[in-house]
């Protein structure tokens, strides 16, 4: 150890997600993995289906995902997106936030 006060470069995590809110929906592969990245990246994660908040901008699911409850948080929220995980690790990856459109999922 040095006695000396050293300056240590701490890098700032990107605000990929800024101004999200984001439902994590479903079971799948590193999903407690990918909430951290999402909030370490300044979204507002929502994992509780039963939550469904008219204010969620985007939910994180797989293919297999659509329940009752879902159409009626649909019918609730006409403007929220429905996206492929994939949207948000390639956001994440590119510390840039990616257009929605190629990641969005259709009943």
């Amino acid at each position: 150890f040095s006695s000396s006060s050293s300056s240590r470069t701490v890098k700032k995590l990107p605000n990929v997600f800024q101004k999200k809110k984001i439902l994590v929906y479903g079971n799948f592969k590193n999903k407690k993995t990918l909430i951290r990245y999402l909030i370490a990246c300044n979204a507002v994660t929502v994992e509780n289906p039963l939550l469904f908040d008219v204010n969620v901008t985007h939910v994180i699911a797989t293919k297999h995902f659509w329940t009752k409850e879902f159409d009626d948080f649909i019918k609730n929220n006409k403007n929220v997106k429905i996206v492929s995980t994939h949207w948000a690790w390639d956001s994440i990856n590119n510390f840039k936030l990616q257009s929605d459109k190629p990641y969005l999922l259709s009943r």
